[in-house]
């Protein structure tokens, strides 16, 4: 069941909505500093977020601090209000885990809040007990958005 639910994830979209994809993700490629994160309304230390670097490459992600690293992939969903994600992330070659999340881009800060417990959050914010991620990213220095 698992396998057949990340295939459908990470099948190829129709013409028009992979163009939307294709789009989308050109906008949120490359490397942002995670300024922010809270898990259920507890904040990450200022050690944690000096090494924590989310790095956005095609429809793949590597988020990293300064303990672990964590890989996966990622499917957009712009048609939904706030833009909606599915991420897939291998904790170990026989571990994935599913989070379900919406995303905003506001020019070079990227805010994500996702769910690895529940269903996908409907705002962004982390309440306690949640199970909610909330992180606010900068575009690393010297990299450009797309225009």
């Amino acid at each position: 069941m698992l396998f057949t639910f990340l295939m459908t994830l990470l099948s190829a979209p129709a013409p028009v909505k992979q163009d939307l994809d294709r789009d989308e993700f050109a906008k949120v490629q490359g490397t942002w500093q995670i300024v922010t994160a809270e898990v259920s309304s507890r904040p990450w230390t200022k050690e944690q977020l000096e090494k924590a670097v989310l790095t956005l490459n095609g429809a793949k992600f590597n988020l990293a601090d300064a303990d672990r690293s964590v890989r996966g992939s990622l499917a957009l969903n712009v048609k939904q209000s706030p833009k909606h994600f599915n991420g897939i992330a291998e904790l170990s070659q026989n571990e994935t885990i599913v989070a379900y999340g919406i995303y905003k881009l506001d020019k070079d800060t990227l805010t994500l809040c996702y769910n690895l417990k529940k269903s996908r959050p409907t705002e962004f914010r982390s309440l306690p007990e949640s199970g909610t991620v909330l992180i606010t990213a900068r575009r690393q220095a010297g990299e450009k958005a797309p225009h």
